[in-house]
């Protein structure tokens, strides 16, 4: 997970989850990201692309609180409002999952917050 320790790239987070996606004939969605997490739910770093953005040259550091969501598709590369405000929705038969995990970063292997215990 050397993805998301400190003085990694944050870009390589999006770079191991498209690379996973891509392998198994899947897409990403990417109008919309994971983020950091702190005294309130979206916070810096900001948007944090789930595929590879070589112009992110943004670097986790130590103590950070970040999620990883990603947002994994049978064909599609964005997502629309369906105008309830909060409902996301693709085209018609394309098939859309997420999942997130909340991460401590630090030094070594990040604390992963939401696994089961």
């Amino acid at each position: 997970m050397r993805e998301a320790c400190a003085g990694a790239r944050l870009n390589r987070i999006g770079f191991a989850i498209e690379t996973e996606a891509v392998k198994h004939g899947l897409t990403v969605i990417e109008n919309i990201g994971s983020h950091g997490v702190g005294r309130a739910l979206h916070e810096e770093p900001g948007f944090i692309a789930g595929y590879y953005d070589r112009k992110d040259r943004r670097i986790l550091r130590e103590s950070q609180v970040i999620t990883i969501e990603p947002f994994i598709s049978s064909g599609a590369r964005e997502v629309f409002d369906s105008g309830d405000g909060w409902t996301l929705v693709t085209n018609p038969g394309i098939f859309t999952a997420q999942y997130e995990h909340t991460l401590v970063i630090t030094k070594g292997k990040p604390l992963i917050m939401t696994l089961p215990a």
